[in-house]
């Protein structure tokens, strides 16, 4: 459901997922399901902007993993967490969680916590406004996915090397590189559109658009923002508002 945008059936059935493991015996396999479908209600509750209960799933998801020591999934926590700390403008705390979550992923030599760690990164420095840091941390994941891994990366609640491009898109055009910004934005939204994902799409939206309006292409710029409002009103994607409303 979540991959087809149908995010409130995807909330639900993930909540009565987490509630029948809750009477099943305890085990490391049961623990790791419950780390999983916690970092899942996130993703569902991110994308409908129910903000204030993503907290105790991503900390409590944290704690179980420590728990029963996995690695990857304390690295998937602190991505998560990173995730919250940046929508919450605490950056520098979002940062020091991501460089966290990059050190285990680096330690397991997993390709996919190093390009999901590379994409907190960008995203928080972008916030930071430091666009020439945050473009390099973009590129990386980009650079990754494209010589070791599937474009169709799903993490985050979407495809995550459409917001690689997002992101390296809009910070190339606040660098005034504006054929680089347009490159990176249409390669985002070509894939976000491929795989008619809704969230995918309306994040793709605001990088493609903001090199447009950059480079004083108006009804280009219209036009995308225009796409992604109707797959955000369409999908209640309303995560994404702030920046393409």
């Amino acid at each position: 459901a979540l991959e087809r945008s149908a995010n409130q059936a995807a909330l639900e059935a993930f909540e009565l997922a987490l509630n029948a493991l809750g009477h099943l015996p305890e085990t490391r396999e049961s623990v790791a399901q419950a780390i999983d479908l916690r970092f899942e209600l996130r993703d569902a509750l991110f994308i409908l902007n129910r903000m204030d209960a993503i907290l105790p799933h991503v900390e409590q998801a944290e704690a179980l993993a420590i728990q029963i020591g996995d690695r990857r999934r304390e690295a998937l926590a602190a991505l998560y967490m990173s995730g919250f700390y940046w929508y919450t403008l605490q950056l520098d705390l979002a940062i020091k969680r991501a460089e966290a979550a990059l050190g285990i992923a680096q330690e397991l030599d997993d390709t996919d916590l190093i390009v999901l760690a590379h994409y907190r990164l960008a995203t928080a420095l972008h916030h930071l406004g430091n666009y020439r840091a945050a473009t390099i941390s973009a590129d990386k994941a980009r650079e990754l996915v494209d010589t070791k891994m599937d474009r169709r990366l799903f993490r985050f609640g979407g495809l995550v090397y459409s917001f690689c491009c997002s992101f390296q898109a809009w910070g190339l055009a606040e660098l005034g590189e504006l054929r680089r910004a347009e490159a990176a934005g249409r390669l985002g939204m070509e894939l976000a559109e491929q795989a008619k994902h809704g969230y995918s799409i309306s994040v793709a939206s605001f990088g493609l658009a903001t090199g447009y309006l950059a480079s004083e292409q108006w009804d280009a710029a219209i036009a995308v923002l225009g796409r992604g409002l109707e797959q955000m009103e369409l999908h209640g994607v309303n995560a994404a508002f702030g920046w393409v409303g």
